[in-house]
């Protein structure tokens, strides 16, 4: 799982009266175990008027394909090493324990 990658091009498409919508989204999640442990979550989901197939977790990409998109740098804050680990891999316990 951990070697999955995030293929998809992110545009936007026209909608009445100049707004844009997104083809797709995310969402990420920084999450902390009892015992102290930080794990990263990241989905990447079409924005599209049909229902999504699946499970939450077939949706599931690593953070640096997040930020590849978007352009935006998540957890900077985060000390280097840890910040590049934990962004470079799948999640694997979602739901979270």
């Amino acid at each position: 799982m951990t070697s999955r990658k995030c293929l998809v091009e992110m545009r936007t498409w026209a909608v009445a009266k100049g707004a844009t919508v997104p083809t797709h989204f995310y969402k990420v999640i920084l999450a902390e175990s009892t015992a102290g442990e930080l794990e990263l979550f990241a989905f990447l989901l079409a924005n599209d008027r049909q229902p999504l197939a699946g499970e939450p977790r077939d949706y599931l990409v690593t953070v640096d394909s997040i930020e590849a998109l978007s352009g935006l740098d998540f957890f900077s804050v985060l000390p280097d090493a840890d910040e590049h680990r934990l962004e470079a891999a799948v999640a694997t316990q979602w739901p979270i324990p």
